[in-house]
């Protein structure tokens, strides 16, 4: 008896585990694809609000990113965690950089810093993907 309730329990968990790295996982692969979408709407923006609305989704997108981990990096290590963390930072202050641009009237400027937007991606590919 002690067996099959120490087997349940582990199958319990190892389900559970394995649900909230699956919940993770799509929550952040929701969030690259608001990314990825918005980014295009930003790119293509003919007017400040247009400009700005991405742009708020795009750093709102970046910041719920940061409660999961891609499925390469492993959450116990914390170099990667750290490294992973960092892409995003980096993300969210050129987002900050280019609303900023886009509140001083300077949305051709701040679509400019989209190329860094996708430098940074790339990177961030490249090293977690």
């Amino acid at each position: 008896m002690f067996k099959s309730a120490f087997s349940a329990s582990l199958l319990t968990t190892a389900l559970a585990f394995a649900l909230c790295t699956s919940a993770q996982a799509s929550d952040l692969s929701h969030e690259m694809h608001t990314l990825k979408s918005n980014y295009k709407t930003f790119s293509q923006a003919k007017s400040a609000e247009q400009a700005l609305t991405a742009l708020e989704a795009m750093q709102q997108a970046a910041q719920a990113s940061k409660q999961a981990t891609p499925e390469s990096v492993d959450p116990s290590d914390a170099t990667q965690v750290a490294a992973y963390q960092e892409q995003l930072n980096q993300l969210s202050a050129t987002i900050a950089a280019a609303t900023d641009l886009v509140k001083a009237n300077q949305l051709r400027q701040a679509q400019a810093l989209g190329k860094k937007m996708l430098q940074i991606r790339d990177t961030a590919h490249e090293q977690f993907r």
